[in-house]
């Protein structure tokens, strides 16, 4: 094997390795990490095949939520990719490992349906490293035989502060709702007063009509 034969397939294999480290990784963190579990659980039952897309330096892969695991794979599965996700190596950095939630809400998503995009933002917050390493050792030394789900204040957290953040949207959207029927009412109300003023000058105008051919 000449040189330039080993320059081309170092890359791919190096690719390949990687992609097996994600895949162990992420499958050991879902079988052992509750929260991941519970976000997790949704794309298991629905088989979601994530495609990957990677830019500086471009790379495209594929994730695959199965009851086996997360599997990482180069090549395009046979049907199209339930979700697409697009960032910089850097923002998937940012989101991962440094567990930049503005990083991960960043990320572009392309799919048909808000509640998936929404959902697995959810999800990659949870797989950040600061966020697994909140409870490794909860999930690490937990008993087999636990079927309690664990997790950690830092876990919470986020969830407690989407749960704050849907509530004050739901207040704003309350507050419209009422603003919005009082304005309805306003309107009512002006379109009552025009029609019978309207009403009123059609009587007079009735009556003077009546009397002026009466006179003749």
């Amino acid at each position: 094997m000449n040189k330039s034969q080993q320059t081309q397939e170092q890359p791919h294999f190096l690719l390949n390795v990687s992609m097996i480290a994600l895949e162990t990784f992420y499958s050991f963190i879902l079988k052992h990490d509750d929260i991941v579990q519970l976000h997790a659980q949704q794309f298991i039952d629905q088989q979601l095949t994530v495609k990957v897309n990677c830019y500086i330096p471009y790379l495209d892969f594929y994730v695959r939520f199965t009851k086996e695991g997360i599997l990482f794979d180069l090549q395009p599965p046979a049907n199209e990719p339930d979700l697409e996700i697009s960032a910089t190596i850097f923002n998937y950095i940012q989101s991962l490992v440094l567990g930049n939630t503005r990083s991960t809400r960043s990320i572009r998503m392309y799919c048909d349906h808000a509640e998936t995009k929404d959902k697995f933002k959810d999800l990659l917050i949870q797989l950040a490293l600061p966020k697994l390493a909140c409870d490794w050792k909860k999930w690490l030394f937990r008993s087999q035989q636990s079927t309690e789900t664990i997790a950690s204040k830092g876990r919470i957290n986020p969830l407690l502060e989407k749960i704050e953040f849907q509530r004050s949207k739901i207040a704003s959207l309350q507050i419209e709702v009422k603003q919005q029927k009082n304005r309805i009412r306003h309107l009512q109300s002006k379109q009552f007063r025009l029609n019978l003023f309207f009403a009123c000058i059609i009587i007079v105008l009735s009556v003077i009509l009546g009397y002026t051919q009466f006179m003749h």
